[in-house]
């Protein structure tokens, strides 16, 4: 996984575990000047249709701890949110996309990168995500935020079982990085491990089962993206 698709699936699984907090929270100083930090792992792959299976099938897991402390008197309020995640769509002869939330027992990723595992049955209908944070411009204003993800219904009971297995390289990234705009300034520093594996997936839900040959289009990551704000955020610099 490119850092940029790393970054994409931490927005993703970021913006869904931030959505469990009301907007009032997020306006309250979610933005603010302060410390934030995410913990993050996933695993992720996609399956292209073959002799075994006519169906193409993405599949991502992401666990995110996020904690946000404000400034001292910034008159900001600390966030803290834990989630793991499930995505998944399907399409071949029929479609189908969730969203879920998921028991943190149900995803296992090795301390080294090199493997992952996702065994879960969803039942309950109340598990689908709570829907995406709103944009940074509307935290600002305190408008409202959009509803949850778009998406096919799929159909529950639903058991997802999947495996990675590394290729045996681990790729580490750190980098540090800065931004101002206005009266804010960040500084970031983003550590990451990835590895590309093979992965093979199954999908068992009423009158469907999906069962993949191993792909290699497939990745474990794990990390920590960490950031200290000072000023608060300017509508302008967030494209508002």
């Amino acid at each position: 996984m490119t850092r940029a698709q790393r970054l994409l699936v931490t927005a993703v699984g970021a913006a869904i575990v931030c959505a469990i907090t009301s907007t009032a929270a997020f306006a309250a100083g979610f933005l603010g000047p302060g410390h934030f930090s995410t913990k993050f792992a996933d695993a992720s792959g996609q399956w292209f249709p073959d002799r075994v299976s006519p169906t193409f099938v993405f599949l991502s897991v992401d666990r995110n701890d996020f904690v946000f402390r404000p400034t001292q008197n910034s008159g900001g309020s600390s966030v803290m949110q834990h989630a793991t995640i499930l995505l998944v769509q399907f399409k071949g002869d029929t479609f189908g996309s969730g969203c879920f939330i998921i028991p943190d027992s149900a995803f296992v990723v090795g301390s080294d990168t090199q493997s992952a595992s996702v065994n879960v049955k969803i039942t309950d209908p109340n598990t689908a995500c709570p829907g995406f944070a709103v944009p940074l411009g509307s935290v600002v204003t305190g408008k409202p935020g959009a509803g949850p993800p778009p998406g096919g219904a799929i159909p529950l009971p639903l058991t997802v079982t999947a495996t990675w297995s590394g290729n045996g390289a681990t790729a580490l990234t750190n980098s540090a990085s800065q931004f101002s705009c206005g009266a804010m300034r960040v500084e970031d520093h983003f550590k990451v491990s990835s590895a590309q594996a093979t992965s093979t997936v199954s999908l068992t839900m009423p009158g469907l089962t999906i069962r993949t040959s191993p792909t290699n289009q497939a990745n474990v990551d794990q990390g920590t993206d960490v950031s200290d704000v000072q000023g608060s955020p300017d509508p302008l610099c967030l494209g508002a």
